[in-house]
């Protein structure tokens, strides 16, 4: 049962990946933190789609967000986690050639 938990949580997990517009953003905070705003301007977003999105990405703990005055940066909660996912991204590149 312990087992089953423990894959409940990474399929939970993997779901926040499976989604392009989610995985646009953790590219997008590649660089470094960024404010609602920028986050819009670099991804096409509306606020209110964003907002869904980086909740979701809060959520399953992809991203920390810092309020620093009237703003909140978004910034990967771990580097590494994008490092794998380019990984990925280059292999199934590789395959379909």
């Amino acid at each position: 049962m312990k087992k089953l938990k423990s894959f409940d949580l990474l399929a939970n997990f993997l779901k926040a990946l499976a989604n392009p517009v989610r995985l646009s953003l953790l590219f997008a905070l590649k660089d470094g933190a960024c404010n609602a705003t920028e986050l819009c301007d670099l991804s096409g977003l509306s606020k209110p789609n964003l907002s869904q999105h980086i909740n979701r990405l809060k959520n399953d703990g992809l991203v920390i967000c810092v309020k620093q005055g009237t703003f909140c940066y978004y910034s990967l909660s771990t580097p590494e986690l994008l490092e794998k996912l380019e990984w990925i991204q280059e292999n199934l590149h590789l395959r379909k050639v």
